[in-house]
């Protein structure tokens, strides 16, 4: 597969649901053409296990559009197949897909 999206989410708290960054890197014929990073406000707000993982804290998210406000930035990269790090990222993307009813349509691998 020479073209793709690569993306991984970090969560908020335990919530599948509690995105507060997604990062991605879109792949066309072998090489990186676009990729970025956006901090969410998650859902649930901010657990200290997640924080001491990642280091996203309260502070650096409370001022961030929830998933569904970056959905328009990130829809045109779910074009492409979806590779993540683990089927980790796929629950949460589906899981941000049901809550905010985005009908999201994706081959994930």
């Amino acid at each position: 597969m020479k073209s793709f999206t690569a993306i991984d989410f970090e969560t908020g708290n335990p919530q599948r649901v509690s995105a507060c960054e997604v990062g991605f890197a879109v792949v066309e014929d072998g090489s990186i053409v676009n990729s970025g990073s956006y901090l969410i406000k998650p859902v649930g707000g901010q657990a200290p296990f997640q924080t001491k993982i990642h280091g996203i804290t309260e502070e650096d998210t409370k001022n961030q559009p929830m998933f569904n406000g970056i959905f328009p930035f990130i829809k045109p990269i779910l074009g492409f197949p979806v590779v993540g790090h683990s089927g980790f990222d796929k629950q949460v993307l589906n899981a941000l897909d049901e809550y905010f009813s985005l009908n999201i349509c994706f081959d994930y691998y």
